[in-house]
């Protein structure tokens, strides 16, 4: 009898234990000493359910897919203003993957719907967000006032107002952007950007994006519409396609200040097109300023409001020594409506050269008289002018850490002798190299040959292999050579340790 009694009070006190005393997620109590751990799909999708909980600290302690989830059927987390997620979303450099909402009509569509809180160090890969006629959307927010930092997104997002890559819109003084960046494929109809759709007394630095954005209205490679908030450091690659204020980096702004950043691709809208911003605009006691930012994508756009800068500006507009590439645009000013002395268009020898940039007070590495950040590096001669920052994450994209040092150490001294064997550009030489190299041996008068003419004769032969040989199974140093000198060098681990361990949380 007293067995069963024990036996009893044990299945009344475990077996029928409410709901909210068990375990929630995979371990943590969403302290920030003892975060939530979230370790498979379902971990992530029930974060939604739990309106109480949007307050803790969450970390990830795996690789995600959710591929699981279709439709409609995620939990978005933050729903809406009145309960958006106000903790902290600690990815903890793992990869969320296959984040899919397909919808028509709903707004604030992303990973998170509204962020008061902090996201960092996440990872999104092949997201595909569908809001057809929805509004603020993005792929890992619709809405932002918090702090995001060290994450990407890749993929497609499409909705129609107010959409980006990463965030729908980036709001208030709060709301802040840093080492994030996006890839793919952005469509919507105003306030559309690669990265975020809309930026309003926020902050985004050293910031990306890379592919394809088209719209109509207020359309940018990086931002497609911004008021009162600063970009820095920042540059947009890819198709920028709108109509009404299209830009390669962004597409209008207002009364914001951008700096120290660029745009190269290819730039298609109707009224106010520019190859950095479509339109600029500023108003008495604040106004608009460009600061040493540059353009080099091609622009075509259909009224004289196009510029190989800004198509459009206002008054109380400002800018300081901004280039535009004249040879790409011949067709057009550096405006499409009026000129500065201050925005300057110059050749595209000119524009792959130093010294153009330097002597307009650039703050270039190997040199201190504009500064000593090292903001900007250039394959002198070669090609445009690039950050520094993107360059030292060799492991990795967002923290400068050991791995990143490792990798630093292994091309020490290396003179790049071997940085043309590296046939696939993989950051090695090795097989796969190998078997390209031997898809051109033997050719003659084949030019380069895809790279496999290592002597420079023209011809794939005996010569080549030995150069090949001696490079066999070294590394690939040339990103390491951050001044473009041509070695790995005290200059280069100068500039390496003055971005020791940023990007760290």
């Amino acid at each position: 009898m007293k067995k069963k009694l024990l036996f009893l009070s044990f299945v009344i006190l475990f077996g029928f234990a409410p709901k909210n005393c068990l375990a929630k997620y995979s371990g943590g109590n969403g302290s920030e000493s003892t975060p939530y751990r979230i370790a498979n799909a379902n971990d992530m999708n029930d974060i939604g359910n739990h309106l109480e909980d949007f307050n803790k600290h969450f970390v990830m302690v795996n690789d995600i897919n959710l591929a699981q989830f279709t439709g409609t059927q995620f939990n978005i987390i933050g729903t809406d203003y009145y309960n958006p997620f106000t903790g902290v979303f600690d990815g903890n450099g793992h990869t969320i993957s296959n984040f899919t909402y397909d919808s028509n009509g709903i707004d604030n569509i992303g990973l998170f719907g509204y962020i008061y809180g902090e996201i960092g160090r996440l990872d999104l890969v092949d997201v595909n967000v569908n809001a057809g006629t929805g509004r603020r959307i993005g792929g890992l927010a619709a809405i932002s006032f918090g702090s995001i930092t060290n994450c990407q997104v890749s993929g497609s997002v499409s909705g129609n107002d107010r959409v980006g890559g990463l965030v729908g819109g980036n709001l208030g003084i709060g709301g802040s952007i840093s080492n994030c960046k996006a890839s793919g494929i952005v469509v919507g109809t105003n306030e559309v950007g690669g990265l975020v759709g809309i930026g309003r007394s926020d902050t985004i630095s050293n910031s990306r994006f890379s592919g394809t954005v088209i719209g109509n209205r207020k359309v940018g490679g990086l931002v497609g519409c911004r008021y009162w908030g600063t970009v820095t450091n920042c540059y947009a690659t890819g198709t920028v396609d709108g109509n009404d204020s299209t830009g390669g980096l962004v597409g209008y702004m207002r009364d914001s200040d951008i700096s120290d950043c660029y745009a190269t691709g290819t730039v298609d809208g109707d009224d106010c097109t520019g190859g950095l911003v479509g339109s600029m605009q500023g108003q008495p006691g604040s106004g608009s300023w460009l600061k040493n930012c540059y353009a080099a994508g091609v622009v075509t756009g259909d009224t004289p409001n196009t510029g190989g800068l800004v198509g459009y500006n206002t008054s109380f507009t400002w800018y300081a020594k901004c280039f535009w590439d004249m040879d790409i645009n011949p067709d057009v000013n550096g405006f499409g409506n009026t000129t500065d002395p201050n925005v300057i268009g110059k050749s595209t020898a000119e524009m792959q050269t130093e010294s153009t940039f330097t002597s307009a007070g650039w703050d270039f590495v190997g040199e201190t008289i504009n500064g000593a950040n090292d903001i900007w590096t250039i394959n002198d001669g070669n090609d445009y002018p690039i950050h520094v920052w993107p360059l030292v994450n060799f492991v990795g994209w967002y923290e400068v850490n050991l791995k990143d040092y490792a990798f630093f150490a292994r091309c020490w001294m290396d003179n790049l002798l071997c940085s043309p064997a590296d046939l696939i550009n993989n950051g090695f030489i090795d097989l796969e190299d190998f078997a390209y190299f031997a898809d051109y041996w033997l050719l003659t008068g084949c030019g380069t040959c895809g790279g496999s003419d290592l002597t420079g004769d023209g011809d794939v032969n005996t010569p080549d292999l030995l150069k090949f040989a001696d490079c066999w199974l070294k590394t690939n140093c040339q990103q390491a050579d951050f001044d473009f000198s041509g070695s790995i060098d005290n200059k280069d681990l100068d500039i390496f340790t003055k971005y020791w361990l940023t990007g760290l949380q």
